[in-house]
């Protein structure tokens, strides 16, 4: 059977018998391992829509709980493939910003780009900063200060 490869799109022949139920044909395990190295097809498979139109990332989370995943050899956080796979490059020097302020989100619709600066005015503004949760330490009671002289 002439069947056409899915990363290089070379015709090939694959016999009836080697036709297993996928639904990719690759005419060699290189052009396979390429295909799958750069993630889109895994990618795409790997979220959960919720209520507020979020597409929650299903794959590995990173300790911060943004999803991570292996690109074109390089591993990235998730919303950063989205961006890229919808849009386009992202320029030098830019972060992939949440308007839902969801970290497992990789909706397109949800993502902009934006400097460090603006990820932590955003950041300021929704409360997510480490020291906006850390409550101050109680000031120690004022005590009769030692030596010198007391009026």
């Amino acid at each position: 059977m002439i069947m056409f490869c899915d990363y290089c799109n070379k015709k090939f022949d694959k016999l009836i018998a080697e036709i297993k139920r996928t639904n990719h044909n690759f005419c060699s395990k290189y052009c396979k391992s390429k295909y799958y190295a750069n993630g889109t097809d895994v990618f795409y498979g790997k979220y959960e829509t919720d209520n507020n139109e979020c597409m929650n990332f299903t794959g590995h989370l990173n300790n911060n709980g943004y999803g991570s995943i292996r690109y074109d050899g390089i591993l990235m956080v998730a919303h950063r493939l989205s961006y890229l796979l919808a849009y386009g490059d992202i320029p030098k020097r830019k972060n992939v910003l949440h308007k839902c302020d969801n970290p497992k989100c990789i909706n397109p619709k949800h993502l902009f780009i934006g400097t460090q600066k603006d990820n932590m005015h955003d950041m300021l503004k929704k409360g997510r900063s480490h020291w906006q949760k850390v409550k101050p330490l109680p000031k120690p009671p004022i005590t009769k200060k030692r030596g010198g002289c007391n009026p």
